[in-house]
């Protein structure tokens, strides 16, 4: 059977962001907005929306205590909190690095931090027992939260079927991940991280970390806040948070 789709229309034609004519400045479409508002407000994991969104509170506030003291052992209790975070359980492969995996983590860590090569080091964590490119992904999006951001199954799925558009029109979709079956029943597609990884390493950096930054820009530019469930407050917006609206919005209503 041949390769899944990597995107759908799903999204409908009011949901797009326009780039303006002034610079590469992202304006969000208002069905857009309210997709996202409405999907960071509700979005919930493994729990409530509050009890859910607490919890990734208080994971960024130990990653940056974490970070701060920058300890090879801190970092990988670190890294494993995340993991099972994830995935709900404790990963034995994690749990069992060595002292130079731990010291490796520690290294990638920091630059990923510091925002220095953030594929490269990517990659690194990617190469590590336990560890993929998403799950990559999510640890920078804990220790780096105003940069950094998750990449899974559904929101690449959304930003690929996310329409650019200029004042003449339809351009392209947002971004280009490259997408596989999850299993042989081929009833579900995934993020293709375990081809060339170089490449979807690359649409990260290059084209979905900067997407999710101008859209957080352009809803704080039009004073479009969302609501932390957890605090009971609005906030600004960061990439992060527009990853959680396009993961929790397409993990409900996108195809599989």
């Amino acid at each position: 059977m041949s390769s899944p789709s990597s995107s759908t229309e799903t999204l409908g034609d009011g949901i797009f962001v326009l780039r303006s004519s002034l610079g590469n400045a992202l304006v969000v479409s208002p069905d857009l907005g309210e997709l996202l508002v409405q999907s960071r407000n509700a979005y919930a994991w493994r729990g409530s929306p509050r009890d859910s969104q607490k919890r990734m509170l208080d994971l960024t506030s130990d990653a940056a205590r974490a970070m701060a003291a920058l300890n090879a052992t801190t970092l990988h209790q670190l890294v494993a909190r995340i993991a099972k975070w994830d995935s709900g359980r404790t990963d034995a492969a994690i749990a069992g690095w060595t002292g130079d995996q731990r010291e490796r983590a520690q290294t990638a860590l920091g630059e990923l931090h510091g925002g220095r090569n953030v594929k490269k080091w990517l990659l690194e964590l990617d190469a590590l027992p336990g560890l993929d490119l998403v799950l990559a992904t999510k640890i920078y999006r804990f220790i780096a939260p105003a940069t950094g951001a998750a990449g899974d199954r559904h929101s690449t799925y959304f930003t690929n079927s996310l329409a650019v558009h200029d004042e003449d029109g339809p351009l392209t979709e947002a971004t280009d991940f490259h997408r596989e079956w999850a299993s042989g029943s081929h009833a579900a597609s995934r993020w293709a991280i375990y081809g060339d990884k170089e490449v979807e390493a690359d649409e990260y950096v290059e084209r979905y970390l900067p997407l999710l930054a101008g859209i957080a820009n352009a809803l704080n530019a039009s004073g479009r806040q969302h609501t932390c469930a957890a605090r009971g407050v609005a906030v600004a917006w960061q990439p992060a948070d527009v990853e959680m609206a396009m993961a929790f919005w397409w993990a409900k209503h996108g195809p599989r």
